[in-house]
Parts: structure tokens; C-alpha cells; sequence
């Protein structure tokens, strides 16, 4: 008997159960866990990338009312972005922007990331509207330290330099 309590103990631990963390946050968190592995391996590992966006896909695809939904997409976008997929990254993140217009704070930085991406495809027009989208939602949150107000601020005037 002691014996099976401390197999179905240990499960629980191994699925997250029993730690206070509803699913959603259990699957938040192997996501960015993940994530951080993928991004530091060199060269790419596209089956590690591949793992990350089924898991954000899945918090996605079964929390679409919650801000973790906006922020799923954003994270399947800097995936697709990190394999090289820029054309599947924009669609993921104009997807995301036009999903969840309102969530200001992953909106912020899915502008961001969106610009970036554009940039990458030399869709420079586009990339200098998606910067000032999210420099426009910092500065209307009162957010503007750090990242992504500096990092759009930064860009624009890397893309003006750049046309001179």
C-alpha cells in the first residue's frame, strides 16, 4: 500500500499535480522551459523548436480567452522566427496582434517582434509601422523603459540611419 502511495506521489510531481499550479501554468512553464533550452543550443535544434510550438499551440488552442493565449502566439512566432520561418512568423504574430488587440502587455512586444521579423524579410515599410504600434502601446500604458519601448525606439533609428 505505501508502496503505490509513493508511485501515484511521485507521478503527481512529474505532472505537476499537487504543486498548486493549475495545468494552464504547468504548461506554461515546460513551454518556456523548453524554450530556454532551444534558444541556447547551437546550431538550431528545429525538434526542440518544434516541441516548444505544440506546447504554446496547446495553451492556445485550449485557453483562446486568456492573456496566455496572445502570449502562446507571440511565442510560436519567435519560434518560427528562430528556425528561419520568417513568412510563418509574421502570420503568427499579425494573427496574434489582430486576435488580442487589447492585451497591451504581450501586444507591446508581439509589435515588436513583428517588426522585427519584417525587418528580417526587408519589408521595411511595414517593420517601421509595427515599431511605432508598439512604442504607441508602451507610451499608452506608461510603459516606457526598457524592453520593448527601448528596443523599438532602437530599431527605428537603426532603419532611418540605415535609408540615409
Amino acid at each position: 500500500m505505501f508502496k503505490k502511495i509513493i508511485i501515484v506521489a511521485v507521478a503527481m510531481l512529474i505532472a505537476g499535480c499537487g504543486s498548486g499550479k493549475s495545468e494552464r501554468e504547468v504548461l506554461l512553464e515546460r513551454a518556456e522551459n523548453l524554450y530556454t533550452e532551444a534558444k541556447t543550443e547551437t546550431p538550431i535544434n528545429v525538434e526542440k523548436y518544434n516541441q516548444v510550438i505544440a506546447l504554446y499551440q496547446k495553451i492556445y488552442d485550449e485557453n483562446p480567452e486568456w492573456n496566455d493565449a496572445e502570449h502562446a502566439l507571440m511565442m510560436i512566432g519567435v519560434c518560427q522566427q528562430h528556425m528561419g520561418e520568417l513568412k510563418k512568423a509574421i502570420a503568427t504574430y499579425e494573427k496574434a496582434v489582430r486576435e488580442y488587440p487589447d492585451l497591451k502587455g504581450w501586444t507591446r512586444a508581439t509589435y515588436l517582434y513583428l517588426g522585427n521579423a519584417y525587418e528580417e524579410n526587408g519589408e521595411l515599410e511595414k517593420a517601421l509601422i509595427a515599431y511605432n504600434k508598439s512604442i504607441e502601446l508602451c507610451e499608452a500604458t506608461g510603459r516606457t523603459e526598457g524592453f520593448p519601448y527601448q528596443n523599438a525606439i532602437s530599431a527605428i533609428q537603426r532603419l532611418k540611419t540605415n535609408e540615409n
